[in-house]
């Protein structure tokens, strides 16, 4: 494997990586609260009691995303020091393991979507109709986590490489994605049936995996030295 470039990091002004790295990365974590706040705008039009589930549902998505941005800010740190090493082979086993945890994070929340949804919109509100809404939004982005697991990974992988702008790009993708799909797919608009909340559920999924696709072709296309795929 041929030795990679010198990286940024490494030889770049301290004022100039603070701007050039932390704004993209603050305006990525920005990003990634408008898939709540889009379902919110779009829900509220469809319906009150649709919208009370989708608010219901939040605390549990925000714990998604606390433990796949806890976990892999962890294996930045690691990483950060083993790529000062030079020892890239070493990296790449720290990038396996990153999407072996991701793995592990996936399996706790879609247990947790398979058995444990209807519990948990019942111990907060008595409402049937609240509860349906509830569970047909929650049960979507739990079973499908694995693409908000998987596009935080190769974005913190970005970012350790001082790609910090590519991971704005995919996350804005993906919010581009879920801006489209969230009033075709909840309203039922271009001969789509009307799935309410489900709808926007889906145009959330569909927009995380958008997300990854396009961090992981960076990943690949952008930090050799950790790609897993390509030699």
């Amino acid at each position: 494997m041929q030795t990679p470039r010198t990286n940024k990091m490494e030889s770049a002004p301290v004022n100039k990586l603070l701007i050039t790295i932390s704004l993209p990365i603050m305006f990525s974590m920005i990003m990634q609260a408008f898939y709540n706040i889009i379902d919110t705008i779009f829900i509220a039009r469809f319906s009150e009691k649709a919208l009370s589930a989708v608010s219901l549902s939040f605390p549990m998505q925000t714990l998604m995303i606390a433990v796949s941005i806890g976990t892999y800010i962890g294996i930045n740190t690691f990483l950060a020091r083993t790529l000062g090493q030079k020892d890239f082979k070493k990296g790449q086993t720290i990038v396996q393991h990153g999407i072996l945890l991701s793995v592990f994070s996936y399996l706790a929340f879609l247990f947790f979507g398979l058995f444990f949804t209807r519990q948990y919109f019942a111990i907060q509100t008595t409402d049937a109709k609240i509860i349906t809404y509830g569970v047909d939004y929650m049960s979507v982005c739990l079973l499908f986590s694995v693409f908000l697991f998987g596009q935080q990974l190769f974005e913190k992988l970005l970012q350790v490489n001082a790609h910090s702008l590519l991971s704005m790009v995919s996350q804005l993708i993906g919010v581009a994605v879920n801006i489209i799909l969230d009033p075709i797919l909840i309203f039922g608009l271009m001969d789509f049936p009307a799935l309410g909340a489900k709808g926007a559920a889906i145009a959330t999924v569909i927009g995380q995996f958008a997300a990854l696709i396009s961090s992981f072709v960076f990943h690949q296309n952008f930090n050799k030295q950790l790609s897993t795929v390509s030699g």
